[in-house]
């Protein structure tokens, strides 16, 4: 049986952790830097502890990187430190929000390296009993991905070229993080202006389908804007790569940066979400705090 390591353990990757393990995978991570509610949560849903990520690259035959974008590099580039030291050539599955250029110069870390690297970028939330996420693949090499399929992850193959599944992820993202960022722009706009109720009013009177869903979504990200920065940012990145306007990205990871500074960043995901009154309410005093 393969043995899989997976840097980190957070929501999402405890989450796959425990879907592989039910299926009777063996899965290790590191708690090596690593917050006490991180390793008691993988701890609670079986997942090994190998120790030091030195130990975790040598007891691992596949490791899935699910770290914040804005640490993918640097994970992967500490992770090729330890294979060049050990016998064991793990297969490296980057699974981060990074645009094709970055995932492109991780793949090059490991050029001369018997190793495998595969691109897969993750649309959806954290595994379920009943749910998973698609994990959108691309790579000259994909044999290994058949022990995830198998193991209960829904696996899709974009094709063979590194960078195709990161920019499926970036288009998506753009659509669904993005929106939330304008969503969220134009409702804090409307609490500071008092608007905000007959803006309400009128959403339901004429566009109650999508603007229901959009506002739900407002409540539920600020714990995650401190992570959505980066991933702006990279999608922006991919945007201006092609010769299109990076701004409308980089203007969402300035609203995301803005809901990162307010105690609402701070709930966990233990936690209900606020109502999007009280989210609109911390959130316009301080636009208001900061412009004075």
């Amino acid at each position: 049986m393969k043995k899989v390591g997976i840097i980190s353990s957070g929501d999402m990757g405890s989450a796959v952790g425990m879907r592989l393990n039910q299926s009777g995978v063996d899965v290790y991570t590191s708690d090596e830097n690593r917050s006490s509610r991180t390793i008691q949560r993988a701890e609670q849903v079986g997942i090994k502890n190998a120790g030091s990520i030195k130990s975790l690259v040598s007891t691992s035959d596949i490791l899935l990187s699910i770290v914040p974008p804005g640490f993918a590099f640097a994970v992967a580039s500490r992770i090729l430190t330890f294979i060049g030291k050990s016998d064991t050539s793990p297969v490296f599955i980057e699974c981060n929000a990074i645009s094709p250029a970055t995932m492109r110069k991780i793949s090059l870390l490991f050029a001369g390296h018997s190793n495998n690297v595969i691109d897969a970028g993750i649309i959806g939330g954290p595994p379920t009993s009943n749910t998973s996420p698609r994990f959108y693949c691309s790579g000259p090499s994909l044999d290994s991905l058949s022990v995830l399929s198998d193991s209960g992850l829904d696996i899709r193959i974009l094709g063979p070229n590194i960078g195709d599944a990161s920019a499926f992820k970036m288009l998506y993202a753009a659509s669904t993080k993005g929106t939330t960022a304008l969503w969220s722009q134009l409702m804090i706009t409307a609490k500071i202006l008092d608007l905000e109720v007959p803006l309400l009013e009128e959403f339901q009177q004429n566009r109650s389908e999508i603007s229901n869903k959009l506002l739900n979504e407002i409540p539920r990200m600020p714990r995650r804007s401190a992570r959505w920065i980066s991933e702006m940012e990279e999608i922006a990145n991919t945007f201006k790569e092609l010769g299109m306007t990076p701004k409308m990205m980089e203007g969402a990871a300035e609203i995301f940066e803005l809901v990162s500074e307010t105690k609402l960043s701070n709930q966990t995901s233990d936690e209900a979400d606020p109502t999007l009154e009280f989210t609109m309410g911390i959130l316009a005093e301080h636009v208001k705090k900061k412009s004075d």
